[in-house]
């Protein structure tokens, strides 16, 4: 709990250094990479929070292997659905994320309305410039068929694919998702009635 208490003040204190005592509105990080940091719903809830609270948006949030569960899964969701820009990558893989976790992710995901989301002059886009979000969630505790129910809905679309950049358009239009292909072995019967390929 302390690290991510310091984590925030070092970085309001970097923050003050490089603007003075009047930040920006609005910033926007290309890059967080809290991957392998031994966290845990409650720091990366408090992490969110902080990012949230000052409006600063994230295009890539990297959080694997770490002591992620459906709590901290949420929250993601909820930093994904409430920030100002689409995030554009969210890395869980190897955490101990369930099926209630995935599909609150999911759901939210759809929710916020911002996905596909429109990539200005990055990775592949669709006909009208979109993207899907690329979301790795291979490796958690995730049970897809039970959950199958909760998925099948007409305003998610979701694909896989072996990188970001190499998902296949649903007609002519990005998918809402795009899930990393080493999902796939995780399903024992193959791909889930909501599932589009």
């Amino acid at each position: 709990m302390a690290d991510d208490e310091d984590w925030c003040r070092t970085l309001d204190a970097q923050l003050e250094e490089r603007f003075g005592p009047t930040v920006p509105a609005k910033l926007s990080a290309a890059s967080l990479n809290f991957s392998r940091c031994s966290l845990d719903d409650q720091a990366l809830t408090k992490l969110l929070t902080y990012l949230y609270s000052r409006d600063i948006t994230v295009q890539i949030l990297k959080l694997f292997r770490n002591n992620i569960t459906d709590s901290g899964a949420w929250a993601v969701g909820q930093f994904m659905a409430h920030s100002s820009q689409a995030v554009h990558e969210v890395h869980l893989s190897h955490n101990s994320i369930s099926e209630e976790g995935a599909a609150a992710l999911l759901e939210l995901i759809v929710w916020s309305r911002k996905y596909p989301y429109a990539a200005e002059n990055t990775g592949r886009r669709d006909a009208r410039g979109y993207s899907p979000i690329w979301l790795r969630l291979e490796h958690n505790c995730i049970d897809w068929r039970l959950i199958d129910h909760r998925l099948h809905r007409p305003d998610l679309t979701w694909t896989t694919a072996e990188s970001r950049d190499n998902w296949p358009p649903m007609g002519d239009a990005a998918p809402t998702i795009c899930l990393h292909a080493s999902f796939r072995p995780e399903l024992s019967d193959g791909v889930p009635k909501g599932f589009r390929v």
